[in-house]
């Protein structure tokens, strides 16, 4: 309901809200968590890995969303099936991640992944049960995607 560098006013508006509020935008990492915690700025926390910095980070989310009584939703940018498919493991690793945003790979025209999670009937999302992840990449078509190189500055 605000811009995301304001975050001071977060409070603010919970406060004043009917519904639940959810840090979304300025939620980025661990130290975006503790300061939300902190200022006691929202009802939910939304994790987008792609943004946190990684699992690793955002286990540090959980853990502080969990000491905090705070509760959890794992979402994503536009990121393919591979990616919700870790994506959906991770959010296994807790309780407190109640909500889920993992649409994302279905608006590709293509999936290049072998496995991986299931979309279901009712938004339910089906986790692979074997080793791994449970998802592939189809190495021909990585191979025929467009490549950028980045090169670094003279």
């Amino acid at each position: 309901p605000i811009a995301r560098w304001n975050v001071l006013e977060l409070p603010r508006v919970k406060a004043n809200s009917p519904i639940p509020i959810m840090s979304d935008e300025s939620c980025g990492d661990e130290h975006d968590a503790a300061r939300l915690i902190q200022l006691k700025a929202c009802d939910y926390m939304n994790i987008k890995l792609g943004k946190s910095g990684g699992i690793f980070k955002a286990l540090k989310m959980v853990e502080l969303a969990t000491a905090a009584d705070i509760h959890l939703q794992v979402g994503a940018f536009m990121e393919s099936r591979l990616a919700m498919t870790a994506f959906a493991h991770f959010s296994l690793c807790s309780p407190m991640i109640q909500h889920f945003d993992f649409d994302t790979a279905l608006m590709f025209s293509e999936d290049p992944v072998s496995g991986g999670v299931s979309y279901e009937a009712n938004g339910r999302i089906r986790v692979p049960e074997v080793p791994g992840l449970g998802a592939t990449l189809s190495e021909k078509r990585l191979s025929e995607l467009e490549r950028i190189i980045i090169l670094p500055s003279p």
